[in-house]
């Protein structure tokens, strides 16, 4: 069964790997959005990701990951300072991470999707300015929604998915691609 991964995450290929053992990367060069309900947002990007790559593989996994503190949107900083002011604005309360996983395959002679939005609820703690200029010494946050890394212990999941803050829901994903199996194998079947 070939099975692509839309993205070019390092983080999202590791925590895929945890549910597959074989699988190809391409990356996606479909636009984002940012300025619906959190949910929605990362659903539909998910999903444009998804749909914008033309492959004949068996199962195409997609996603996104976006940082709201209330309804505001946090993505990747561009430059060193957006990413100063983002963690300045992050830092010590509580927001939330979503992801949004979807799932493509063919299955009785049609293309069938199947999507889910995961909601984590995190704090930040670096408690000065002086610790946050250091974090963004390390390079890390340039590439990464709300410009920080759990993985970076800098901050805590309150409630919610580790592995969504990291990038792809594993449970969630596991199951829309469990789903996708049974249908694709299913459909094998009645062909024989």
């Amino acid at each position: 069964m070939k099975i692509i991964l839309a993205s070019a995450s390092p983080r999202r290929k590791e925590l895929l790997f945890t549910i597959v053992p074989e699988f190809d990367v391409l990356t996606s060069g479909a636009k984002e959005v940012t300025a619906l309900l959190p949910w929605r947002t990362v659903l539909l990007n998910a999903t444009a990701k998804n749909l914008d790559l033309q492959t004949d593989a068996d199962i195409v996994v997609s996603a996104d990951t976006g940082v709201f503190l209330g309804w505001k949107f946090y993505g990747k900083p561009r430059t060193e300072e957006e990413a100063f002011k983002m963690l300045k604005r992050l830092d010590g309360r509580t927001h939330s991470v979503w992801t949004g996983v979807t799932v493509r395959y063919v299955a009785g002679g049609r293309q069938h999707l199947i999507s889910r939005a995961v909601r984590s609820r995190v704090k930040l703690h670096f408690g000065s300015d002086d610790a946050i200029k250091a974090y963004i010494a390390t390079g890390s946050p340039m590439d990464k929604a709300g410009a920080y890394g759990i993985q970076d212990d800098i901050s805590s999941v309150c409630k919610g998915s580790l592995t969504n803050v990291i990038g792809l829901p594993v449970e969630e994903t596991r199951a829309l691609m469990t789903r996708a199996i049974a249908a694709i194998n299913a459909d094998k079947e009645a062909k024989c």
